[in-house]
């Protein structure tokens, strides 16, 4: 019984050490157009030139949600994404993140994928 009491204390004091509050995640974007991107940004952070089909080194970040601000540049044109608000979300995880980014239309779409 004090065996478990032990064991029981020593879970209770590793769990309660770790920062509950943490929300670090690593972001990285995709590529996953035909088109080469001149610019690619997330959240005002620029990632910089991406080839099709390539990604990005991973950024991170304190916190982050779902979804973001996103701007790309293609020919000299910009495409972006911004949202309106974050009501009701919640923050990701901690964790490594993909956003693909895709041209379909003439519109700037994403996709959040969890590493």
């Amino acid at each position: 019984m004090r065996q478990v009491l032990i064991l029981f204390m020593i879970f209770t004091f590793v769990s309660c050490s770790k920062d509950m509050t943490d929300t670090t995640v690593n972001i990285r974007l995709k590529n996953v157009s035909d088109l080469m991107f001149e610019s690619a940004t997330y959240n005002f952070i620029h990632y910089g030139e991406l080839n099709s089909d390539q990604f990005t080194e991973y950024k991170q970040f304190e916190s982050s949600y779902r979804y973001g601000s996103f701007e790309v540049i293609i020919n000299g044109q910009d495409y972006h994404i911004t949202p309106i608000d974050y009501v009701g979300e919640e923050l990701l995880e901690t964790g490594d993140y993909t956003f693909e980014l895709d041209i379909d239309q003439n519109e700037l779409r994403y996709e959040l994928v969890k590493d």
